[in-house]
């Protein structure tokens, strides 16, 4: 098990955080780091990496696109997941 919350698990976390309120309206993927920690706290089994929410998501985000040779693989984030969410979501918050 990984130190920190997966990509996929973030990605998630995001795609419900936004859209919890969602009527008729436009979404936003405009987060903070108290977005972030917002989010991160519906984690319980376990404490952030790096000592913050936000830190815990970037490490996430890292490990996901970032290949060993440090060049940006965005492939692995394109499409739909199982649950129709947008895999790139956790990338948008990030960049």
């Amino acid at each position: 098990m990984s130190t920190y919350t997966n990509y996929a698990q973030w990605n998630s976390l995001i795609a419900d955080y936004v859209t919890r309120s969602l009527q008729e309206g436009p979404v936003y993927l405009s987060l903070d780091n108290v977005d972030l920690e917002t989010i991160g706290q519906s984690i319980a089994e376990r404490d952030p990496m790096g000592g913050c929410w936000a830190e815990d998501f970037r490490l996430a985000v890292r490990q996901e696109v970032v290949s060993v040779d440090g060049s940006l693989n965005l492939g692995c984030i394109q499409g739909l997941d199982a649950d129709g969410i947008p895999r790139c979501l956790g990338y948008l918050v990030a960049t």
